[in-house]
């Protein structure tokens, strides 16, 4: 004999806001890192995780630069 239950638990899901920033690489490097740094530890006190970032690559010539990146965060709604 077989016997099979399907059991459905509805719960609500959560919900989400998203906010993206812009952020130029071309700034000195030490003054970036740390600036960046900076700027994610404000998003995360704020509640906001940081779900990706995305490269923009500029050509120069023979050479690629990454010249910006978005940064996406996610937060939950209460």
């Amino acid at each position: 004999f077989l016997c099979s239950i399907n059991l459905l638990i509805y719960t609500s899901m959560k919900q989400f806001e998203f906010t993206t920033i812009d952020v130029s690489t071309w700034d000195d490097q030490d003054d970036a890192i740390d600036n960046l740094s900076s700027l994610l530890n404000e998003y995360g006190m704020e509640g906001w995780e940081l779900v990706t970032g995305v490269p923009y690559n500029s050509p120069n010539g023979d050479d690629t630069y990454t010249t910006r990146v978005w940064y996406t965060f996610k937060r939950e709604l209460n």
